[in-house]
């Protein structure tokens, strides 16, 4: 505020200094073209006395202006409305409901699934026989039958017989040979006794065998015999006598 004060009191100055300084100037003028103006005949024209402006020496000290400023507006102050306060009201506690029992519902059991029929263990499933055709009086006889194992095997049982008339023979080791499938077993025959009159069976061996058959299923299953004789009879040379077929199970 102090520096613009300074800078106004300078202006003032300089403006009265110029101010002095042109009617210094003017003054000169005025002589000058007054001198050289020819002097009436009339009477003389009184001089007009010329003032000067008062001009204050340089070192006379100026007074300092006094700036009076505006006054500063009072602020407006806003009337602030009160806002209205909202009610709290307290939570709402959810009403306690009491669970409704869900009935049971029994449902009928339903009844049990019906296997095919499927027979029991040791049930026999079938049984048969197949016998040589030598042309003599001397024939095997293999019979065989076929019983339940289990849910998935069956036993099939072989019993070779030798019928004939008068039979003497001596025990021969690993003579009967049976095969079923793909089994296979070799067997010792036993010493024969028989002197007639008529025609006899004597049992030779009996061996088992496992076959797999599950039920509700079916299958066939190759037999063959051999028993290794070595001789003759009635005149005719038998070495191998021999008999079989194809065993057909279902269960």
């Amino acid at each position: 505020m102090k520096g613009k004060f300074t800078a106004v009191l300078f202006i003032l100055i300089f403006i009265l200094i110029a101010a002095v300084v042109f009617t210094v100037l003017s003054s000169l003028d005025n002589r000058r073209s007054t001198a050289a103006e020819p002097v009436p005949t009339a009477e003389a024209t009184p001089a007009v006395p010329v003032t000067t402006p008062f001009a204050a020496p340089m070192n006379t000290p100026v007074p300092t202006p006094v700036v009076t400023l505006p006054p500063t507006p009072a602020p407006t102050l806003t009337p602030v409305t009160p806002q209205p306060t909202l009610p709290v009201s307290a939570p709402t506690t959810a009403p306690i409901t009491t669970p409704v029992p869900t009935p049971v519902v029994t449902l009928p059991t339903p009844a049990p699934i019906t296997e095919p029929f499927a027979a029991p263990v040791q049930t026999t499933l079938s049984s048969g026989s197949f016998r040589s055709e030598t042309g003599t009086g001397l024939n095997i006889v293999a019979d065989w039958s076929a019983a339940v194992l289990d849910e998935n095997q069956v036993d099939v049982t072989v019993s070779v017989s030798a019928v004939s008339y008068m039979l003497y023979t001596q025990a021969l080791s690993g003579s009967l040979k049976i095969a079923l499938n793909d089994s296979y077993v070799s067997l010792d025959a036993p010493a024969i006794h028989y002197d007639g009159p008529g025609q006899a069976a004597s049992a030779l061996g009996t061996c088992h065998f496992t076959v797999n058959l599950p039920a509700n299923s079916s299958g066939t299953y190759p037999l063959r015999v051999e028993w290794h004789f070595n001789g003759s009879y009635g005149g005719t040379e038998l070495l191998v006598i021999e008999c079989g077929g194809v065993i057909a199970l279902s269960r």
